[in-house]
């Protein structure tokens, strides 16, 4: 993973540095050049989307695990029949339970990170589209006179 002040396409420039002036000051940036990251969000949709399907069989995997858990007996009854062995069962049943729960949580919390990254590439598609549509279109903005005219 490339580091936090440097861009993710090695081919793109370097992000600009604080300059060695006042703290939080940043150094001043052309603005004739091509911003880091121009022109790579087409590849960027199809990473998203395989970060999508690839936790999407994570999750799957993680659910069929979980399966196998919530199918378990419960212990209370089969380690003995005295006091602590009770309590004991007891407490091994509540913290089995309690993980269930607690890993049923993270299942639904970890499918909704997979929707919100499809939603996310499905967005970016649109946007895409419309761009290009309105780039292709070229039309004067309305309720602006051409300046012969006024």
């Amino acid at each position: 993973m490339a580091p936090r002040d440097q861009p993710d396409d090695p081919t793109s420039p370097p992000l600009p540095r604080p300059d060695s002036g006042p703290a939080g000051a940043i150094a001043p940036v052309s603005l004739n050049r091509t911003p880091p990251g121009a022109g790579t969000i087409a590849h960027r949709r199809e990473q998203i989307r395989q970060v999508a399907r690839e936790m999407g069989k994570d999750l799957a995997d993680l659910k069929n695990t979980l399966s196998l858990l919530q199918g378990g007996s419960r212990v209370a009854g089969r380690v003995g029949g005295w006091d602590v062995a009770c309590e004991l069962g007891s407490g091994l049943d509540t913290a089995h339970e309690n993980m269930v729960a607690a890993v049923n949580a993270y299942c639904a919390a970890y499918d909704q990170v997979i929707k919100r990254l499809e939603r996310t590439a499905t967005n970016l598609d649109k946007a895409e589209e419309e761009a290009t549509h309105t780039v292709r279109r070229p039309r004067p903005p309305s309720g602006v006179k051409p300046w012969q005219q006024q």
